[in-house]
């Protein structure tokens, strides 16, 4: 079966300092939640909390980076976009205004969009200002090859402000928050991307066996959406070639809201 999920700084680290970096984060219990859980059910209606409530939530820019091996070494190669280009299901969820909405004591909380949509991302507040979280998904295989491992990372460092006691749509709050994403790659990645890439052009090449289908046309055409949210805005941000699937060792994008 295909394992596929769709599921970001100028200087993209390497793969062994951003693994000691997530765990040393992960170590202060910022979060311990996989990426893969993020979306959660939220109850905001009876909300009395200092923190709950509209915040404005402007992106200001977005950057696209891709690490590639070179002989021995790595070059990273990064690109500013339009924020128009910011992933499909980050943009859905990242309105503006949002809503920060604390769910428990102990800081954790989620960020809403504000059409009134209980699901949103998992975030953790630092204090009555700050937002600090990090979350790491398990390795597992990327599409169908179990040689082609990836890992994702997920972090959201910021402060927010009351500009009002009410935090109303009509009168929100400020947030300043930057939201990096990273995927690693581990092992012989090179066929599993160009499988992918086949699957974004011909949505009958996202079947386990495109000779002797088994999927839906539904399941394909989902596969084929999911695909192009994985590679494209690498490609479109001229940060990563097709020629380049057999170097690529991680991936990232960075979105920063004022």
């Amino acid at each position: 079966m295909h394992s596929f999920q769709r599921s970001y700084s100028l200087e993209f680290p390497s793969k062994a300092s951003l693994l000691m970096f997530c765990s040393s984060l992960l170590a202060l219990g910022i979060s311990g939640c996989r990426f893969g859980n993020y979306v959660e059910r939220a109850d905001t209606s009876a909300a009395t909390d200092p923190i709950t409530g509209y915040y404005a939530a402007q992106p200001t820019s977005l950057v696209f980076c891709a690490e590639k091996a070179v002989g021995s070494n790595t070059t990273t190669d990064c690109e500013e976009a339009n924020t128009t280009e910011i992933p499909s299901d980050i943009r859905a969820t990242m309105t503006n205004p949002v809503v920060l909405y604390l769910a428990d004591s102990d800081g954790s909380g989620l960020i809403l969009p504000n059409d009134g949509s209980d699901y949103g991302i998992s975030t953790q507040f630092k204090s009555l200002s700050e937002i600090e979280s990090v979350a790491q998904s398990e390795q597992s295989t990327l599409w169908l090859d179990a040689s082609c491992k990836r890992t994702a990372f997920f972090q959201q460092v910021g402060t927010f402000a009351k500009n009002s006691s009410t935090l109303a749509l009509d009168d929100p709050g400020s947030l300043s928050l930057t939201l990096t994403y990273y995927e690693v790659f581990d092992g012989d990645c090179e066929q599993t991307f160009s499988q992918i890439y086949a699957c974004m052009n011909d949505a009958t090449q996202c079947a386990e066996d495109p000779l002797n289908p088994t999927e839906s046309t539904q399941e394909l055409l989902q596969l084929q959406s999911g695909a192009e949210n994985f590679l494209t805005p690498y490609l479109n941000a001229g940060v990563l070639s097709t020629g380049e699937f057999a170097q690529l060792r991680s991936f990232a994008f960075e979105v920063v809201y004022q």
